[in-house]
């Protein structure tokens, strides 16, 4: 379809809608004249208002207005699908089901995009050691032998062999001046006591020797 005859369906097209919004305005005006002539026949005033006759004509202007459009947007569809469908191909018409009406002009509904949700990250279920044998020196989950509860150990350094032999080793090497208890500041060779939060009961020691 050349330039042309692009311009000449969006110039009907443009007429189209005005027809549309015309439509919907004249409607608009026949639905409230005939509220307004109800009520005055239902009130018995039309002697009162003599304008009634004057309002039932109006009414017929409107209708024969709207079979005037309606007639006129039938050609022009016409001819937008013949000029888009030249060798007589039946036009597709949009399917208004899914449109939403707006000033007599028919739009689709915004797309609304499914929202992405970011899977969790993996994490594995934690260790439980119910070993007491094999606990490291770190807070580990377990199960108290005492109140059988599933917990993870409290854990304090305790003075173990370790710390006094290296203790008695250095005073032997010749750290007599304070330097041999240095061994009792150093966590890493004291024994490791677990103990349960819940019950508070002495579970295990991991000894360092």
């Amino acid at each position: 379809m050349g330039s042309s005859s692009q311009a000449q369906v969006d110039r009907m097209e443009v007429e189209l809608n005005q027809m549309a919004l015309q439509r919907l305005h004249l409607s608009d005006r026949r639905d409230l004249l005939a509220v307004l002539l109800d009520f005055r026949r239902s009130s018995d005033q039309r002697r009162a208002h003599p304008g009634g006759d004057g309002s039932s004509a109006e009414v017929g202007a409107i209708d024969e207005q709207l079979a005037a459009l309606a007639l006129k947007e039938e050609e022009l569809q016409k001819s937008i699908d013949q000029i888009l469908h030249p060798k007589g191909q039946p036009a597709t018409l949009p399917d208004h089901t899914n449109f939403i009406p707006k000033g007599g002009v028919f739009i689709m509904p915004p797309v609304m995009e499914e929202p992405v949700v970011a899977p969790p990250p993996p994490m594995s279920a934690p260790k439980v050691i119910l070993d007491h044998r094999k606990l490291p020196s770190t807070p580990s989950h377990t199960q108290c032998p005492f109140c059988h509860q599933f917990i993870t150990t409290e854990t304090v350094t305790r003075v173990g062999s370790v710390t006094w032999l290296v203790c008695v080793m250095s005073a032997l090497l010749g750290c007599v001046a304070g330097c041999c208890l240095i061994p009792f500041c150093v966590p890493s060779l004291k024994d490791v006591e677990h103990r349960c939060p819940k019950c508070r009961a002495e579970i295990y020691t991991v000894r360092k020797l």
